[in-house]
């Protein structure tokens, strides 16, 4: 009997589990064993939902980084209930972005078409809700407002801040 491995393998063909170069092909699997396009539909169905994680992705990023920016998240001090939102959001947040690269790991180039476009969407989409709220349009990544909270803090490292916001909170 052959091993889970072995019969993966022979699915997705030797080639697939090492793809280095892009195909257009409709046959793909994506993400999971259940998940395999194989007809113009399927594959369709499957872009559009691609394209939506990914709106959604950079929509939750963007909220994120509001509310951070804000000097508010979900779970401003107190209840242990909002705290755990803020957890599973970041946790959704992290799951989702890791999917969506393994989705760009199919090499498929329809795929990373549509994954482009879904990520640009949702940038466009936060930068109109900001500058609706009165909020400044551009959204910054999550790197480069880290990178800035940091040289702003002068001498303060991260750690430290972190541990004054929390003394903070828990000080109400």
């Amino acid at each position: 009997q052959a091993s889970h491995s072995e019969a993966s393998k022979h699915r997705h063909g030797a080639a697939a589990a090492h793809a280095s170069t892009f195909s257009m092909s409709e046959d793909v699997y994506i993400l999971f064993d259940w998940w395999h396009a194989t007809s113009s539909a399927g594959y369709a169905c499957s872009l559009a939902a691609v394209y939506a994680a990914c709106v959604a992705h950079e929509l939750l990023l963007a909220r994120r980084r509001s509310l951070r920016a804000a000097g508010t998240s979900s779970a401003t001090c107190g209840s242990r209930m909002l705290a755990a939102c803020d957890a599973a959001e970041e946790i959704l947040v992290v799951a989702l972005g890791f999917a969506i690269m393994l989705v760009l790991m199919t090499f498929n180039g329809g795929i990373f078409c549509v994954v482009t476009l879904g990520v640009v969407s949702g940038r466009r989409i936060a930068r109109r809700a900001a500058a609706g709220r009165g909020a400044s349009p551009r959204v910054h990544s999550s790197a480069h407002e880290s990178a800035r909270r940091f040289l702003a803090s002068g001498s303060e490292t991260l750690s430290e801040r972190d541990e004054s916001e929390h003394d903070l909170c828990h000080s109400v």
